[in-house]
């Protein structure tokens, strides 16, 4: 069994016996030289795989990265609009609260200042009905 079989038909007996392949380029090849060779395609096209897996992984962490950006970006735009619109909201309140103290300001001087009249003439008050249509509140002359 541990012999080859040489091209013109004899048996050389140092050899290990030959697999013929018919559509190889060494068609008279050991079955360790064909294990070898199957071997290194093997490792070839593991390594092959490897480059393939590894591309993909770094394809795919490259997208993750991508996809993690883009989702600082969606927080940092909402953070920015919250805090703009907390802003506005703020400034909307102080506008109103201004707003209002103007008003009851305005309110507390307009009962000052008839309070001021009204303490200032009071006799006119009394005889308002005696007084002519055409005279103003005040007492003007009329002239």
């Amino acid at each position: 069994g541990d012999r080859a079989i040489l091209p013109g038909g004899g048996v050389d007996p140092g050899k290990a016996p030959t697999q013929m392949r018919f559509r190889s380029d060494n068609p008279l090849q050991t079955d360790d030289e064909l294990r070898q060779k199957q071997d290194r395609q093997r490792q070839m096209q593991d390594a092959l795989q490897m480059q393939i897996d590894e591309k993909k992984r770094l394809k795919d962490l490259e997208k993750a990265e991508e996809r993690a950006k883009e989702l600082q970006d969606e927080q940092r735009l909402q953070r920015e609009q919250d805090q703009l619109r907390q802003a506005t909201d703020a400034e909307k309140e102080e506008k109103e609260r201004k707003a209002k103290a103007q008003e009851e300001f305005e309110e507390k001087m307009r009962l000052q200042i008839e309070a001021s009249a009204n303490a200032r003439q009071p006799h006119k008050r009394a005889h308002a009905a005696e007084e002519s249509v055409d005279q103003p509140p005040w007492g003007g002359a009329g002239g």
